[in-house]
């Protein structure tokens, strides 16, 4: 069965009422392609009364494999939100959400990160499992979903034999690997796999899957409308 679930009826429902807001999506690296590929599912994913607009952080890795990387994008996050954008709410783009507390703390607008929103939108369907990239995030991952409560719903963390950029380049060439990675999480007893980063933004509701399978963009941008 097909999961398709930027189109919720009743998530148009609740923001057909509302004033156009505009949701900045920040590309914490520096690659182009990754930035064009968010701008595309960004828009899809908007729902009525949200217009997204996208950028990219000025300087900086091209992508976000390790935890150095995380350091250098989280200044570039907040130099950016210091220097006084001014959207109606920001999501930071990436896994890991580099600068996401240090935002929220200082940005007059809501901020959201597309890692703690699709960990938060996996869990509240019970046990779930992550599909993700780069291993050498695993271990700053890990300590991140202890610290958020979510440990013990974890059934499986895995990582697509991918690198970000190949991933970003041609998104739907990896369809059937995530496909594949969501029917292991079903037998694995979970009840939603989480797509963990930018380069799969759009993906998940292409896959075809026994379970959910959940886009942490759109579920940053739902994050900010809801506040």
């Amino acid at each position: 069965m097909k999961m398709a679930f930027n189109r919720d009826p009743e998530a148009a429902a609740r923001h057909a009422s509302i004033p156009l807001r505009r949701v900045m999506v920040l590309n914490p690296n520096t690659d182009p392609q990754v930035t064009a590929l968010l701008r595309r599912a960004a828009r899809a994913s908007a729902p009525p009364g949200c217009r997204t607009f996208t950028r990219s952080v000025s300087s900086g890795p091209t992508a976000l494999r390790d935890a150095a990387d995380l350091v250098i994008a989280e200044r570039q996050v907040l130099s950016l939100v210091r220097a006084g954008c001014a959207p109606d709410g920001l999501v930071i783009a990436a896994f890991g959400d580099p600068g996401l507390e240090a935002a929220q703390a200082v940005a007059a607008f809501p901020v959201a990160g597309l890692g703690a929103s699709g960990l938060a939108a996996a869990a509240a369907h019970g046990r779930f499992a992550i599909l993700t990239l780069g291993p050498g995030m695993d271990a700053p991952l890990r300590a991140r979903i202890a610290r958020l409560g979510l440990a013990d719903g974890l059934a499986g963390l895995r990582y697509l034999d991918a690198d970000i950029p190949d991933v970003a380049r041609n998104p739907d060439r990896f369809l059937p690997a995530i496909e594949a990675e969501a029917r292991h999480a079903a037998d694995a007893g979970a009840r939603a796999l989480l797509l963990g980063g930018a380069p799969f933004a759009g993906l998940g509701q292409r896959a075809r899957a026994p379970i959910p399978v959940i886009d942490g963009l759109k579920a940053a941008i739902d994050a900010v409308l809801a506040r």
